[in-house]
């Protein structure tokens, strides 16, 4: 009878240690299935491996408040999306951002303004990283708020509450396609 328990116990522990090996690149970060949620709450499950989004090159792009395809009160495109597609985005403000009037820039989906970073006064938007409405950090602080992660399906863009006469945002852009026919390209300011 000692044989017989000990050996149970010992196929049950060679069983969980089996499948806890056989799962650890599957659920591991960037790896297999894996669970993401967009604006609305829906739930998008991959059974195809997700690269690394910090892996690449990013799609850059440098807004210029002092260039008219950027400073008017509109909404202003930094990203053209085609099909669901999961974007992460970095903000560095490398030039405080004016403006003569009142102004707060937020950064989201089309129809979705402040989705990625809420609206933020020009006087936060010193030179640092965007990392919410009230924040600059002088380095990015890896693992929170500074990366914004969604899955979104529209184009991607900055509102302005009104014009804006100076200052330089750059965003640094990765991009993981979900369908075979998912597209994203860099936006030149160009309003909706």
């Amino acid at each position: 009878m000692k044989g017989f328990i000990g050996g149970v116990w010992l196929r049950t522990v060679i069983g969980v240690m089996l499948i806890a090996a056989l799962l650890v690149p599957v659920v591991g970060e960037g790896r297999g299935q894996e669970v993401m949620k967009d604006y609305h709450g829906n739930s998008y499950w991959f059974v195809t491996p997700m690269p690394d989004l910090t892996a690449g090159e990013p799609i850059v792009v440098t807004v210029d408040f002092t260039s008219s395809s950027w400073n008017t009160q509109a909404f202003q495109r930094i990203l053209t999306i085609s099909g669901p597609c999961r974007v992460r985005i970095l903000a560095r403000v490398t030039t405080q951002v004016t403006a003569s009037a009142g102004l707060s820039v937020s950064l989201g989906a089309y129809g979705v303004a402040g989705q990625f970073l809420t609206a933020t006064p020009k006087a936060t938007l010193a030179p640092g990283f965007w990392i919410g409405d009230v924040a600059i950090a002088p380095c990015p602080p890896w693992g929170t708020a500074a990366f914004t992660d969604r899955i979104v399906t529209q184009n991607v863009g900055l509102t302005l509450s009104a014009a804006a006469t100076g200052g330089v945002i750059v965003f640094y852009c990765w991009v993981t396609p979900l369908y075979s026919t998912s597209t994203a390209a860099a936006g030149t300011g160009e309003a909706l």
